[in-house]
C-alpha cells in the first residue's frame, strides 16, 4: 500500500520545473530528495516494463523493476550534503522522460549516469 506523499502534485512539478529551468534549488535538500524519489517512481510506473512479469523485466531491463528502482533511489539518497551537480539535467529528464526516452532501459541509463557523480551543489540560494 502506497503512503500519501507529504506534498501536492503542484508542489512536485513546481520544484522540478524550477530546478530544471535554473539549475538551482530552493527546497530543503531532504525534501527535494523525497520529491525526486516520489516523481521517479511516478514516471517509471508509466512505462509498460513496470507491468511486465519479473522474467520479462529481467530480459528487457537486465534486472527486475523493483531492483532497478531501488538502485536508482539508493543512488539519489546517497547524496547527503546536497543534490548532485547534475540536478538540472535530472529534473529535465524526469519532466519529459516519456517523450525523450521511449524505453525504460534508456531512461534508467540516463538517470543512472546523472546519479553516479560525486560533486554536489551548494546550499539553496534563497
Amino acid at each position: 500500500l502506497e503512503s500519501q506523499p507529504l506534498f501536492s502534485d503542484k508542489e512536485v512539478k513546481d520544484a522540478l520545473e524550477a530546478s530544471a529551468s535554473t539549475g538551482e534549488f530552493w527546497e530543503d535538500w531532504e525534501k527535494l530528495k523525497s520529491i525526486l524519489s516520489y516523481y521517479l517512481k511516478q514516471v517509471f510506473s508509466q512505462y509498460p516494463e513496470a507491468k511486465m512479469t519479473t522474467e520479462q523485466q529481467i530480459s528487457s531491463l537486465g534486472e527486475a523493476f523493483p531492483d532497478l528502482l531501488t538502485r536508482l533511489d539508493d543512488a539519489l539518497y546517497g547524496f547527503d550534503e546536497g543534490p548532485p551537480f547534475t540536478l538540472q539535467r535530472l529534473c529535465e529528464i524526469l519532466l519529459s522522460a516519456t517523450s525523450i526516452y521511449p524505453h525504460l532501459s534508456k531512461l534508467a541509463f540516463a538517470l543512472e549516469k546523472n546519479l553516479l557523480v560525486t560533486s554536489t551543489l551548494s546550499v539553496p540560494t534563497r
